[in-house]
Parts: structure tokens; C-alpha cells; sequence
């Protein structure tokens, strides 16, 4: 059967309750997706005990029915308005960020959550979502979800999202999927904005990078619950590692010193820019003294000398949410 991949598209909704699935509705948000993938990974239970012989076995048992949700989208604005967030925050919320409208200056801000821990709170939309993909006439769905993301940047390309959800298998037969289907559904249709005339910097320094990439870092767990049919209540974010790297043309040592800065574990900040539109630009960065220098790697392209630094995000030893922000402006 041939694969249309320009119908794969992915719906989300929050949750009332985090572990109760939520039915979808016309005004949920969607957006066409690529690279995308469902998994389901039931945990299997061998009846070793029950058998005859040492050949023979019962028939095996399902436990705790895990679902995975995979899938690429591009970082696109809003398109007019920097106060209206695009549809893929939805995700980023289920990540465990929490979202801000700022009238001055006129933005979206989205920050990782501190209160509870590693969860978005309950005032800006945060908890789990129900999420249905569908893709040649098939629709997978799964509830209680939480997951983590993957951003990178190449010149002349768009600035990419990787996805990865974990949540609950849900038993997509009894569901009306008439508004899914729907040639109307409110996804996303603006351009985003291309990774050129932008700026990187890293420690105050105008590095002039390739390419990038951060990892959110995020480590996805299962509440086990026995009330369940499933055997699991909802995803749960219990740990947070943001990381990156970025590769650019080598400097001098009288420009900036990375191996100095690597052996003495001095902090800096990172500050990208990419696009000039009102409502379809962003800034991705840390507040001061949080990026670390890991390791670095150097190389060529083209014949041009390049460094590859790779990156930690830490925050302070008292949580706060300015480590890390991103902002549609």
C-alpha cells in the first residue's frame, strides 16, 4: 500500500483531568507532520509457571499498555499576531513549559516550568494531552501524554521540531473521528521563517555557525496505576537535561578562547535570533552564566576550518524559569 505522507497529520487536546482521555473537538489544534511514527509497547507477561512441559507454555498476558508518538514539525509563528501562540505550543506545554503573553514588549514566552516541578502549571494550560495521529486512513490515539523535543537549525532550512510523546494506548474503534478528518481543521498554514540574516551568539561572542541543535532532555516516566484497564494512569516528567551543540567556523584565540573557557567551567548565554516578521520570528536562549561548555570537536568544511561545541543548560541551584526561554516576537 503506497504511503501518502502529506496526509499524516497529528490533533492533541488537554486533559481535564490528567489521567482521564479527553474527546477532541473541532477547535483542537492540528498540524501536518513528517518523519512521524506510532508505537505501541505493551509490557508482556509470561506464564512460565502454568506450563506443562519445558516445551509448552500458557498463553502470555498484557500488561500495561504504553503508547509512543513520534514526528517532525516546523517552527513556524503565528503569522500576524506575537501574542497568539502557533499550535505546535500545545506540545511544547506537554513538555512542561509554561506559556506567557507579554504586551511589552508585544511576544509569547515559554519557559520551563518549575512549579510543580518539570510539569506546566495548571494557569497557562499545562498537563497531559489526548493525541490522535492519522495517516492512510489509519487513526492512533492515546491519552494521559507527556513528552520532550529536539530543535535544529541549518542554514537556508527551517528551524525543526522533533517530538516524542509517551502516553496510554486508547482503543481507537469507538471513536468519531469526523472532525480530525475535517479539510478545516485549524492547523498552521504560515511559512516559517528561514534560518538566514540571522544571529548566534554564544558567551558574547558572534560565532558564525552551520548548524545547531538543543535537546529539551526531558525524562518521561508511567505512573502505574491497578484501577486502570491499561495498568497506567498518565506520563509524568520526572527529570530535565537541556543540552545542545552547535558546529561554526573555527575562531582565533584572540577572539574567543572555547578551550579556556571548556577547562575552567566558566558560564555564558546563548542568544539565536531567526526571522523578521511580526508574529513569525523567534529568540531561543539562557539568561547569563547558565551555558556550559562540554566538549568541543574541530574540524573542516569546504576547506574551512570549524569547531563543534557541545553544550549544557544548568540552572541555578534555586529553580527559575529564565535559564532557558523562547520567545515568539
Amino acid at each position: 500500500m503506497p504511503l501518502f505522507r502529506k496526509r499524516s497529520f497529528v490533533r492533541c487536546i488537554f486533559q481535564a483531568d490528567e489521567n482521564t482521555y479527553q474527546a477532541l473537538t473541532t477547535s483542537a489544534p492540528g498540524f501536518f507532520v513528517s518523519d512521524a511514527n506510532y508505537k505501541l509497547e505493551p509490557t508482556i507477561g509470561e506464564r512460565n509457571i502454568v506450563g506443562p512441559s519445558f516445551a509448552r507454555k500458557q498463553h502470555q498476558v498484557l500488561d500495561r499498555s504504553m503508547s509512543r508518538m513520534t514526528f517532525r514539525t516546523e517552527m513556524t509563528g503565528q503569522g500576524s499576531d506575537p501574542k497568539i501562540a502557533p499550535a505546535w505550543a500545545t506540545l511544547l506545554k506537554a513538555c512542561g513549559f509554561s506559556e506567557t503573553v507579554s504586551t511589552t514588549p508585544a511576544r509569547t514566552e515559554w519557559y520551563p516550568a518549575t512549579n510543580p516541578p518539570f510539569q506546566a502549571d495548571g494557569a497557562n494550560g499545562g498537563g497531559t494531552l489526548s493525541m490522535y495521529f492519522y495517516r492512510d486512513g489509519n487513526a492512533y490515539v492515546m491519552r494521559a501524554s507527556r513528552g520532550s523535543w529536539r530543535m535544529t537549525g541549518e542554514i537556508g532550512q527551517p528551524i525543526f521540531m522533533d517530538w516524542d510523546f509517551s502516553g496510554t494506548y486508547y482503543n481507537s474503534t469507538i471513536q468519531n473521528y469526523a472532525s480530525m478528518l475535517s479539510d478545516t481543521f485549524p492547523y498552521d498554514d504560515t511559512t516559517p521563517p528561514i534560518l538566514l540574516n540571522a544571529t548566534f551568539s554564544f558567551h558574547g561572542y558572534a560565532y558564525r555557525v552551520h548548524s545547531f541543535s538543543i535537546d529539551c532532555g526531558n525524562t518521561v516516566v508511567m505512573k502505574r496505576r491497578l484501577e486502570y484497564t491499561a495498568g497506567l494512569a498518565c506520563a509524568r516528567i520526572i527529570d530535565r537535561n537541556i543540552t545542545g551543540s552547535f558546529t561554526g567556523e573555527g575562531v582565533l584565540y584572540n577572539q574567543f578562547q572555547p578551550i579556556s573557557r571548556l577547562n575552567s567551567g566558566t558560564a555564558g548565554a546563548l542568544a539565536i535570533t531567526c526571522g523578521t516578521a511580526v508574529g513569525n520570528s523567534f529568540s531561543i536562549g539562557s539568561g547569563a552564566n547558565m551555558v556550559q561548555i562540554t566538549s568541543l570537536d574541530t574540524g573542516e568544511r569546504d576547506n574551512i576550518s570549524t569547531q563543534t561545541i557541545n553544550f549544557a543548560i544548568n540552572d541555578t541551584d534555586v529553580p527559575t524559569q529564565s535559564y532557558f526561554y523562547i520567545y515568539q516576537t
